[in-house]
Order: C-alpha cells, then structure tokens, then sequence
C-alpha cells in the first residue's frame, strides 16, 4: 500500500510539472481549465503526501511494538500477504494472552490445578511500560527522571524568509575601487534643422564678403560628473565554539540565515534607500526620474483608470523618453489588485498572469521590500546599475576575549555600489 501511494505521488508530481511548463513555454495553454487542472493536481499531492506520512507512522508504531525479532522458535516475523513495506508485525501481546498460548497451558492438568510457569519476557520492561503514563504524570514538571528528552533534528526558523526578485532586473557589474564615477547627460539642446544653401535674410558680417550662405545651428550638451560610493552591508553573530563543532547543520542554519540578512537589506538599500548617511541612494529616492499619481497626474489618466491601465501608461511614459520599459516591481498589495482586478460585466480582466510572472508583456516582480501603495517600471537593465565590489562572504574569527570564552564570531559581508544611471528609464506611479 505504501508503495503504491508512493508512486502515485511521484506520477502526479511528474504530471504537474509538466503541465505547468507545458503552460509557461506555450500562452494558448493557459486556460482557465489548465489552471484549475493544475491547482487541482497539487491538491491531491498534498492530501497523498499526507495520507503517505501517516502510513509510514503506522509502520513505525507497529515496528515499536512488535515481538523481537527471533520470537518464539527463532523465526522472524513475515511480511504480511500484498505487503511492500516493512514487514508488519504483530502488536505485543498481554500478559494474559501470553499464558493462553502458552503450551504449559495448553497442556496442563486442570484437574489438578497445576501448570508449569510462563515466561512473560523482562518484567523490568514490561513494568516500565506499564508505568509509563504514571511517570509522564509525576509531580516533576520534566515529566519524571526516567523519561529521556528527544529533540527535533530540525532547527525550525521563527518566520519564513522572503524571496529575492529584484536582482534579476538590474544590470550588476564589478568594481575593484572603493567609488565609481559615472558621466550623466544633464541637459541636450537638440537645434538641428534643413540648411539652406543660400539665405537672403542673412546680414552678412565684417570680413564675410557680402556671403548670404546658410549657417549651421549650434545645439548643446551638458554632462554632470556623478559618483556612487561603495557601501558595506554586514552583521554578526556570536556562537560557541561547541555548538559549531557538535551541530553542523546549526553552523550551516547561521550562514544561510545570515547570508539572507544582509541580502534582504541590499534589496532595501536598492529600493528605498534614502542617500543619507551609508544608505544607497535608492530607486524611489532618485531625483528626476520620472513620477505620476494614480487617476491623477500624468501624461494621460482618466479618473476610472485601473490598475493595469496606469501600469500601461507608465510604459508609455518610458517610450516617450526612449527607453524601453523591461519590468515592473510592485508591493504583493498591488500584484493583488491587479491580479482581482474585474470588467464591468464581472469577469476577471486578467492582464497579469501571475504563472509567467508578466504584465503587458512585461516581467512583473512581487516584493515587501517596495513601499505599498507605489509601482515602478523602468528599463532596469540599461537604466540602473550595481557594482559589485566584494561579493557576499562568511567569516569566522576571535574578536576581543572569544578566545577565552571558547566562542566564535561568524561574520556575513558584502560590499557594493548602485545608482539609477538614467533617471528618465524609470519612472514611479504612487496613489494605488
């Protein structure tokens, strides 16, 4: 039974995972019923791998219960008729039922009132057995002496980490220097016109020799000289030297823990940083990218826009400035609103398919680290960069009188730079 469930499982699996790449690779998929046919399919997984666990916990209650193996006349327990797991066995039997199969019973005289003894195994054990709830119930509130604690294996994280999404938009290059200086385009005054061969409305001028010819227009460039600074993130925690020798996986829950902690404020810094102090000057921070209000404010809005129809405009505004909009990042608030968002006739508009992750043909990234209520889409690739100067890392060191307490400092770090290299690549909608 246990291994049929089993492979049922694996085939569901199997089969959802292929139905939702079938759908990812071909948009003609993507029907309502697919959709449902594969929330359906993971349903079922769940109930079957919960149908599956209580089976092998079945099995292990009947091994812990079980005769020692090599019972009576050294043979072992058989597998049960169909079985394919472990060989079920049989549940112990109680005293009473132990002397009533017994052959000294079976042979007895009864008329006499006589029998020989009956072996009943450890009477420790079986004592112990017995007792066992009263030892759980004694007056020690660790449930009694004699009761040995287990531990979970699993050290289980007070909250679930959230997912990194933004990173995969923005272009990230290298740095070896502690500041980069990037050259920004301030202004451009474009006076470029047909010139005519000759023009009579020209005044000729002193040494000119009475020419009329046409004059080139002069247009303008000005650039401004822009540096990003290169910031450390990091932090730090202390553990004993034991516990990084007796506990392996506690050594490996620090770094990964620790590793998303500084990335997680990364993510942050890019976003919201404010530019004060050490902190990035970050996307929202930005001075002149580009800003409109939802239902407000824009180059075009209506008072019934939507949420997807100021996502549209916002990639509008991009083009107007030249620049080719490559994503959107947005709060899981507004990737709510616009996933609900309904027709006038009731029916889900669905412009935001939440499978591929896309949104008038655009990637769309969900995460808390935006500010609720704002979306920004830009040309991130071209309009934002990271440079990286020291890629994450792990340290272990002594720092002050560790050495003497026998504890360790585990060190995460990682050193980068950003800056929105063009501004008009990106733009901020607020209002939602």
């Amino acid at each position: 039974m246990l291994k049929k469930k089993k492979q049922e499982l694996a085939k569901l699996a199997n089969d959802a995972k292929k139905l939702y790449a079938d759908m990812e690779e071909h948009e003609s998929l993507r029907t309502d019923d697919n959709r449902t046919k594969w929330g359906t399919m993971i349903d079922a997984g769940k109930a079957l791998r919960i149908e599956i666990e209580n089976l092998e916990a079945l099995d292990s209650q009947l091994e812990y219960t079980a005769e020692p193996e090599g019972g009576k006349g050294g043979e072992k327990n058989p597998t049960p008729a169909g079985g394919d797991g472990p060989a079920a066995q049989p549940l112990r039997k109680s005293y009473g039922q132990l002397v009533i199969d017994s052959d000294q019973f079976k042979n007895a005289d009864r008329s006499a009132g006589k029998m020989g003894s009956v072996p009943v195994g450890n009477l420790i054990t079986r004592i112990a057995q017995k007792n066992q709830k009263a030892i759980f119930n004694t007056t020690d509130t660790q449930g009694g002496y004699a009761v040995r604690q287990d531990r979970e294996p699993e050290i289980l994280d007070i909250a679930r980490q959230r997912p990194f999404t933004i990173l995969d938009l923005i272009n990230v290059g290298q740095t070896s220097v502690d500041a980069v200086e990037y050259i920004l385009m301030a202004t451009r005054t474009n006076n470029a016109a047909v010139v005519p061969e000759w023009d009579a409305a020209i005044t000729p001028g002193e040494g000119d020799f009475s020419s009329k010819f046409g004059d080139k227009p002069q247009g303008d460039l000005t650039f401004d000289l822009k540096t990003a600074v290169v910031k450390t993130i990091a932090e730090w925690v202390a553990a004993s030297r034991q516990i990084l020798s007796d506990a392996p996986n506690l050594r490996s829950m620090i770094d990964n823990e620790l590793m998303y902690q500084i990335e997680f404020a990364l993510e942050n810094q890019i976003l919201t940083g404010d530019g004060t102090g050490n902190n990035f000057t970050g996307i929202l921070s930005t001075s002149g990218i580009q800003t409109r209000v939802h239902k407000v404010s824009g180059r075009a809005f209506t008072a019934t826009d939507t949420v997807a129809d100021t996502m549209r405009r916002m990639i509008t505004d991009i083009a107007l400035e030249f620049y080719e909009a490559d994503g959107f990042i947005v709060h899981p608030t507004q990737g709510e609103q616009l996933e609900l968002e309904k027709g006038s006739d009731g029916h889900y508009v669905m412009v935001y398919d939440p499978i591929a992750q896309r949104v008038w043909r655009k990637p769309i990234r969900e995460t808390v680290a935006m500010t609720s209520g704002t979306i920004v889409c830009g040309a991130f690739k071209i309009g934002t960069k990271l440079w990286d100067r020291e890629q994450s890392n792990i340290r272990v060191g002594e720092p002050g009188n560790f050495f003497l307490q026998n504890a360790v400092a585990i060190l995460a770090e990682l050193r980068a730079a950003f800056a929105v290299t063009r501004p008009k690549a990106i733009e901020k909608a607020t209002g939602f």
